[in-house]
């Protein structure tokens, strides 16, 4: 695929992400050409013939004062009959994690006939209460955030998958994730090939990102090497140690620590320290910073999720199954 093409997709993608999470409203109207073209560093005439192909597609409408975002998403097969919700904390980052996994979401229910409708939701917010009103209000439900940190029960009201969770309920809920082992045992060769013997994880309460520092933990420990456990990413720099190793049990914990250590000290963490993250935002969000990480392909996740949900409302009684996919390393500058 040429460039040209490349940067097309890209635009095209970004686009029907911002619609469909509802952060873009109908008859939004759309940056400049120009400004897209910086955007996503592509030509003019790239982005300018973009935006026509749009245009005769539906997604986009062009008038002699701009152009504007269409109300709706062309149509799929078929007309939509069901609605999923999709629980969601905020506003999704442009090009992250949630805007990846939502368009793979997106590939499997549309074309199946089901509408997918974004509910913004604050972890801290959630209830059994609220679930059991969303689940009288649609066919299915995704959770995708770490909603179990906060959440004591789950109603087992409709069918239900959660991502970047760890909770289940005793299997009431279907969880598809990065696999933690997996992720865990890949960390430990990581900084035994930087000779690293003492590693610092960092890590927060989120059920998900807590396990996964403490199989690493016991993996490390298993082999001789020594560790230390923090809460939250800002890590005084007294503790940066050029022999150690520091194990970030997200890429947006490591995100935030490299931000914080550019501000004072004028390089990105991953130029000064052996760091690793985990997760693979950074491999979908070109505003962070470049560090080694394992991640998975958050769009294949995204599917994996609804056609999960998918088998769970055709077969009702089915259990809920857990699925998980192997993560690989991405190097610095990849």
């Amino acid at each position: 695929m040429s460039k040209a093409s490349t940067d097309a997709a890209k635009l095209t993608e970004y686009l029907e992400m911002k619609l469909l999470n509802g952060d873009y409203r109908p008859s939004f109207p759309l940056p400049s050409v120009r400004r897209l073209a910086t955007k996503f560093n592509m030509s003019y005439s790239t982005a300018y013939r973009t935006l026509c192909h749009l245009a005769t597609t539906g997604l986009v409408i062009q008038d002699e004062s701009g152009a504007f975002l269409a109300g709706s998403l062309p149509p799929a097969a078929g007309n939509p009959s069901h609605r999923i919700a999709a629980l969601l904390e905020g506003i999704p980052e442009d090009g992250g994690l949630i805007d990846t996994l939502l368009l793979g979401v997106r590939d499997q229910l549309l074309p199946a006939g089901y509408e997918l409708m974004p509910q913004h939701l604050h972890p801290t917010c959630i209830s059994s209460a609220l679930l059991i009103e969303l689940g009288r209000q649609y066919d299915g439900l995704m959770l995708l955030n770490s909603y179990d940190w906060m959440l004591s029960d789950f109603p087992c009201v409709c069918p239900a998958v959660g991502v970047l969770m760890q909770n289940s309920y005793n299997g009431r809920l279907g969880l598809i994730n990065l696999d933690p082992v997996d992720a865990a045992r890949q960390a430990v060769r990581y900084f035994l090939d930087k000779a690293c013997h003492h590693v610092v994880i960092i890590t927060s309460p989120a059920p998900a990102y807590r396990l996964r520092g403490q199989l690493f933990r016991l993996f490390w420990e298993e082999i001789g090497g020594s560790c230390a456990l923090l809460d939250g990413w800002r890590v005084e720099h007294a503790l940066y140690q050029q022999e150690y190793g520091y194990f970030f049990t997200s890429d947006t914990i490591l995100h935030l620590a490299s931000v914080q250590h550019q501000r004072q000290y004028g390089v990105p963490l991953s130029s000064a320290f052996t760091v690793l993250g985990v997760d693979g935002k950074r491999r979908s969000n070109p505003d962070y910073h470049e560090f080694p990480s394992i991640g998975v392909d958050w769009r294949i996740l995204g599917r994996l999720a609804a056609e999960e949900l998918l088998r769970q409302m055709a077969s009702p009684l089915s259990e809920r199954r857990s699925l998980l996919l192997a993560g690989t390393l991405l190097s610095r500058g990849h």
